[in-house]
């Protein structure tokens, strides 16, 4: 049974395309077959961080009817790849088909779809997210940022689709930001992760890879587990870290 979920944010700037790709990566490897859809067709960034310099076709291009649905998809290891590319008249114009049309393509086909939503509550994500079995929101520690994840919530509340629940990125980056206990205050709910800020995901947008790819055993790749087993319903087994690579990490750490 195919799962649609959507990963969506109030604002830009708080990692949810970060945080949707390295899910959809970690699905993959762990051996669920997962497609990674891009609905950002203002602002698509999906294809560009996982390192593909042009994308020939992309989500538009299938909404328009120009291109099939097998001309879109792309690969990287695992993880099979919808990306969008942008289309500088998409709200002059009509699309010939429904978004909710390349998620029937997938139904039965795959274990997993992750919606990487645009940014805000607009049309582009509203489209994604009613296509969607479940939603998580992701957030970071600032006031605005989480007064925007509580509209978000009541949105998903209110079209009758799953909230699996909140995600809190980036926490540690600043003396400033709220503590977790505050935040769980503010939201009356307990965060699905808590994924610090590392310079190791720096690193990794730089390269235009997944953490995994990158630093496997950083705190970061190790919450985005955490999520995954909460997402699979089961633990997830990871490599014990040897103990040179321990050793190596404290010495050559940047």
């Amino acid at each position: 049974m195919t799962k649609v979920i959507s990963f969506l944010s109030g604002k830009g700037g708080v990692g949810k395309s970060t945080v949707a790709i390295n899910v959809a990566y970690r699905l993959a490897s762990l051996g669920y077959k997962t497609y990674l859809i891009d609905s950002s067709l203002s602002t698509p960034d999906v294809a560009i961080m996982l390192g593909f310099n042009r994308v020939r076709y992309g989500l538009f291009d299938y909404l328009k009817e120009q291109v099939s649905f097998e001309d879109i998809v792309l690969k990287r290891d695992d993880l099979y790849i919808i990306p969008s590319n942008l289309g500088l008249k998409i709200f002059e114009e009509e699309f010939h088909k429904p978004f909710g049309e390349i998620i029937i393509n997938l139904l039965g086909q795959a274990d997993y779809v992750i919606i990487d939503c645009a940014a805000g509550f607009g049309r582009e994500a509203i489209t994604a997210i009613s296509a969607s079995d479940e939603c998580i929101i992701v957030t970071v520690p600032e006031l605005p940022a989480i007064i925007e994840a509580m509209r978000g919530r009541e949105l998903i509340k209110r079209r009758g689709i799953g909230y699996k629940g909140y995600i809190l990125n980036m926490v540690g980056h600043h003396k400033y930001e709220l503590d977790v206990s505050k935040v769980m205050d503010i939201m009356k709910e307990e965060p699905l992760a808590v994924l610090p800020f590392d310079m190791n995901v720096k690193k990794a947008l730089k390269l235009r890879k997944p953490i995994y790819k990158v630093s496997p055993n950083s705190k970061f790749a190790k919450e985005i587990d955490v999520l995954v087993s909460k997402i699979v319903g089961k633990k997830i087994k990871r490599r014990k870290e040897s103990f040179f690579s321990k050793v190596f990490s404290i010495f050559f750490k940047r």
